[in-house]
């Protein structure tokens, strides 16, 4: 248990050893907070300990010690003339050995490092691109009780190809400048919190970079990708800092997953781009709206153009008795697009040599008031389905019946038997007779969807804000040119 004493203690003692100008010395005493997780035990202290801290200054004397230390070692390389150095290095080469290779089943620890990322001569490779602070930061990473991620590491080298390695060495490196490069002022959840030299928190976003690879299957081009997915999660642990506290946010650290998380990114890059861009893109979207209702318009009309194959009596009911109709309706579109044109069959026939236009029934646009349709089909509860143990039919067939209310009080009706019918003939007459006719839920749901899915596209593709753009914004006109050679698929 970590008292205030204690704090107050350890923080005297980096600014001592800051004060000595004595590179070994805070060297020494970081790696070892690093590898006792001192920081992350004060990290989760109770609220009325943390409260005492904070009266006494000491909470706030600690963090800015640390801060300190990161400022002398952030840029502290490795001269492994020194001792210190060469001791520091030699820890790190046989912990990641003991690590990397443990059960001995990959062969020799030269292939085990270079599959790690750190070529076969893994001393040279640390002393030019890491520094001590990089150094401390694995070692705090390979010293941890947790072994989440060395057991997850173990299966997926076993089974990874060569070129799809992890690369232990880019992340740690990637990490470690992403937490000392951090700006509480732009991640406010971090301004009273413990991160640096956090070994439980930086534990989380390797292990986590880890999954990312893998769920993603990412290979050694991959990386840029995957630190992105990092910067992601530091801004997740930034929202949750600022409401929750340390413990709840590594609980919710080792329940994430790749595909969960993606999402979770791609909807942060969406919202981040709505709120710059989105006071200059406000006519841009509804221009957006009405090409995507006009494409699904142009969907329907389509469909009517080739013509359906429909019921002219309900077919889950039996034939009218006495009715003199046939059983079918072919009906389409006349050729000047300004009619429907149907006429009864007996049976149904190919529809590209089915011509009505000489001698089918015709219905004027002009003389329809309204279109409406009705569900036919009755709905059974999964206790019916049981207690009768037979396939019900109205499983099988959704059937509708459509009135076309003509403006004399005429009705014409017929019957579809599935759901895609209905939309074309139902959304598909109202939208060429009336624009602004009210459509179906699913036709709605249809317009809504492509309409995100197309602001989408546009706000990936842009910079994060105007000012990122080295071009002057288009206006609405040069913008809805770019629409041009869009296609929906």
């Amino acid at each position: 248990m970590i008292s205030t004493g204690i704090v107050d203690f350890v923080s005297k003692l980096i600014y001592r050893c800051v004060e000595t100008k004595k590179d070994e010395y805070f060297s020494l005493l970081l790696k070892n907070l690093t590898l006792s997780q001192f920081v992350s035990s004060f990290a989760i202290l109770s609220p009325e300990t943390n409260a005492d801290l904070f009266r006494l200054g000491f909470s706030q004397s600690f963090l800015k010690s640390l801060k300190l230390a990161r400022s002398n070692l952030k840029s502290l390389t490795i001269k492994p003339e020194i001792p210190f150095h060469a001791a520091l290095l030699n820890d790190l080469i046989s912990a990641l050995g003991s690590a990397i290779n443990e059960q001995d089943k990959l062969g020799d620890k030269a292939d085990a490092f270079a599959r790690a990322g750190f070529t076969n001569d893994p001393k040279a490779y640390i002393i030019e691109h890491f520094t001590i602070l990089g150094v401390i930061e694995l070692m705090g990473i390979l010293g941890s009780p947790n072994m989440t991620f060395k057991k997850n590491y173990f299966e997926h080298i076993m089974l990874a190809d060569d070129n799809c390695h992890f690369p232990i060495s880019l992340f740690t490196i990637h990490i470690k400048e992403m937490m000392t490069d951090l700006d509480v002022n732009e991640h406010p959840g971090f301004k009273n919190f413990a991160y640096l030299f956090n070994n439980e928190l930086t534990y989380a976003f390797m292990s986590n970079a880890l999954l990312f690879w893998m769920g993603s299957k990412a290979e050694h081009g991959d990386c840029p990708t995957i630190f992105k997915l990092l910067d992601s999660l530091l801004e997740f642990c930034d929202e949750h800092l600022q409401s929750d506290t340390f413990e709840s946010l590594l609980i919710k650290l080792s329940e994430i997953n790749y595909v969960d998380f993606k999402r979770y990114q791609l909807n942060k890059i969406k919202e981040k781009k709505r709120k710059n861009w989105g006071p200059l893109i406000k006519d841009f979207d509804k221009t957006i709206a009405e090409e995507v209702r006009s494409f699904v318009q142009d969907q329907r009309f389509l469909e009517l153009s080739k013509g359906s194959w429909v019921h002219t009596y309900n077919p889950l009911e039996a034939p009218p008795k006495n009715s003199t109709k046939l059983p079918y309706y072919f009906i389409t579109l006349s050729s000047n697009n300004k009619a429907l044109i149907y006429k009864e069959f007996s049976k149904k026939q190919d529809s590209a040599i089915v011509n009505v236009d000489m001698d089918g029934n015709k219905i004027e646009f002009t003389s329809i008031l309204k279109i409406q349709a009705d569900s036919m089909t009755k709905s059974q509860t999964v206790e019916e389905a049981n207690a009768t143990k037979l396939i019900d039919i109205n499983s099988r067939l959704q059937v509708s019946k459509i009135m076309i209310i003509l403006k004399d009080s005429r009705i014409f009706e017929f019957y579809v038997s599935n759901q895609k019918l209905l939309y074309v003939w139902l959304d598909g007459l109202n939208m060429l007779i009336n624009e602004n006719s009210e459509l179906s839920d699913d036709t709605k749901y249809q317009i809504e969807s492509l309409i995100k899915v197309r602001t989408d596209v546009q706000l990936i593709n842009l910079p994060d804000t105007a000012e990122d753009m080295d071009v002057v914004v288009p206006d609405i006109n040069e913008l809805s040119a770019l629409t041009s050679g869009f296609y929906y698929a």
